[in-house]
Formats: C-alpha cells, structure tokens, sequence
C-alpha cells in the first residue's frame, strides 16, 4: 500500500510501523534554498535540504511530504526513531548524498 503522509498524526504512525521493521530503503527529495546557487537540488553542502523523505518496506511505501501545510520543516526530527536502531537496515541509491542530506538537516 502506498501512503501520502501529510499531518503529524500520520507522521506518528508511518514512524511507528516503519520502526517495526528490519530492513527498509529510504531516499531524499532536495532543493535549494532561497536566493542559493542555481545547480539545482543536488548540493547539500551549499545549501540544498530534503522537502521529501521517501520510506519502503517489503510491503508499503511512505511518502513524508514536509512541504505540506499539517507537516513542517520543525517535524522532521518525528523521523528519527526509524534510524535510532542500529540493526536496522537501511538501503540507498547514494547513501553518502542522502546521509550528508539528513546530516545539515539534522
């Protein structure tokens, strides 16, 4: 099933059944900020931040869109318990972009 996560009571519970998980993928959806350099979304160390998180199990996928009005930049650290784990495995395209993305982002 897929799901749009657009609220902070959806946000608790795509955390909670993502945390339940073994084995997940995770990737970022980035811009740049206002008034920053034009090479796009791709930069994170001049300034580019996620927008998007999206998260997939085996069964299901998670799309966290923190441009929406009920989920705000302020809620991304809601997201933290899906990476607290340690033996969580977590799979990426480009694990150092993504990770230097979830770095600036805190």
């Amino acid at each position: 099933m897929r799901y749009f996560v657009r609220n902070a009571d959806q946000l608790e519970g795509a955390v909670k059944a993502l945390s339940l998980c073994d084995r997940i993928s995770h990737d970022t959806e980035t811009y740049n900020l206002e008034g920053e350099n034009d090479i796009g979304g791709l930069n994170p160390f001049h300034g580019s931040r996620a927008f998007a998180h999206v998260f997939a199990n085996k069964d299901d996928e998670y799309y966290f869109d923190f441009n929406e009005k009920g989920l705000a930049r302020k809620h991304l650290q809601a997201l933290s318990p899906i990476f607290s784990d340690r033996s969580r495995i977590i799979f990426y395209v480009n694990a150092p972009f993504d990770n230097t993305i979830l770095h600036f982002d805190g």
